[in-house]
This record gives structure tokens, C-alpha cells and sequence, in this order.
């Protein structure tokens, strides 16, 4: 188990020196500006935002902006996340939401929706907090699709976090601190 472990956390780890554009602290993953996180706990939307949340800075659930940001996004989640046959529902959060008022979506990190990747009829209907969904061999299209579901706590998806990485750089400067400190 301890050996299982290991390797899933040297897999996970992205080194980065100062200097060579990589700007992300431990265990994050550079793309773009941005870093990324990828936790395969399965909670709440709500308890997954927060978890983010708990980085500081800038730090939210992944906010996808482009369809290069998407691909990467789908990508890194499916080439880390483990199939479960005891949990059937191959989701992700994504911090895109309606909650304040339905149709007028919007970032939990604050950012615009600029880039749309809903699945058939999922813009449309009922529901607040959004996944990408992955299910093969069934009527929903898989790649990662945005769906919904009802703002209530009773569905755990796996979640993955961004920064950016000016403040990845922020918080790789704390982790020295208090580094040296011990």
C-alpha cells in the first residue's frame, strides 16, 4: 500500500526550478499560466470549492476558457483518475455554475464564461453546479461534455483546483519560508 502510495505521489509531483518558466508549487501541474491540481476524493461541489479555497490567493475550482484549456483539463484528469466500478459516475467538478440565477452562468473563481462545452440540452435545463462528464457506450457523448445537476449534496464527483501561476510563485515563496523555519 505505502509503495502504491509513493508511486501515485512521485507521479503526481512536477518539479520546478525558478527561472524556467515553471512557476507552480509542488504537486501542481503548469499549463498555459495557470497551474493545476487534480483531487481524486469524491465530495461535494460545495466541499470541493472549498477545499480549493483553502490554497489561498487566487485559488478556485478549474475555470476552462478555450478548447486547448478544455483538452488539457480532460486530459490530465483522465490520464490520473483511477476507474471505479463501485462508483459508476465518471464526473469532475468544474467551478461553472448557475446558482444565483438559472441561465446566467459564471466562474466560481469570478472569471467570465467565454468558452462554452455544454453536452446536448445541458445549458438548458435544470441544474446550478456543472461537471465534466465521461461516459462511454451510452446515449451521452463522452470528452469531458459539461453537464449539470441540482444544487443538492447528494452526488460526489472528483474536483480539480487552478491558480495561477503568479500566485503558484506566491505560494512556492511560503513554502520555502517556512521550510527554512523548520
Amino acid at each position: 500500500m505505502a509503495l502504491k502510495l509513493l508511486l501515485i505521489v512521485n507521479l503526481l509531483v512536477v518539479f520546478c526550478s525558478v527561472g524556467d518558466g515553471c512557476d507552480c508549487p509542488t504537486f501542481w501541474t503548469p499549463w498555459g499560466d495557470n497551474c493545476y491540481r487534480y483531487f481524486g476524493a469524491r465530495v461535494s461541489w460545495y466541499d470541493a470549492k472549498n477545499h480549493c479555497r483553502t490554497f489561498g490567493g487566487c485559488v478556485d475550482l478549474v475555470s476552462i476558457h478555450s478548447q486547448s484549456e478544455q483538452d488539457f483539463v480532460y486530459d490530465y484528469w483522465k490520464s490520473l483518475r483511477e476507474e471505479d466500478t463501485t462508483y459508476p459516475k465518471p464526473g469532475m467538478w468544474i467551478g461553472l455554475n448557475d446558482i444565483e440565477q438559472e441561465g446566467s452562468f459564471v466562474w466560481s473563481d469570478g472569471t467570465s464564461l467565454n468558452y462554452r462545452h455544454f453536452d446536448t440540452d445541458q445549458e438548458t435545463q435544470d441544474g446550478d453546479i456543472y461537471f465534466l462528464w465521461d461516459v462511454h457506450n451510452s446515449k451521452w457523448n463522452p470528452k469531458g461534455k459539461w453537464h449539470n445537476h441540482l444544487n443538492t449534496p447528494d452526488w460526489y464527483f472528483q474536483f480539480m483546483c487552478k491558480m495561477s501561476q503568479e500566485s503558484g510563485e506566491q505560494l512556492r515563496e511560503a513554502e520555502k519560508c517556512l521550510a527554512n523555519k523548520t
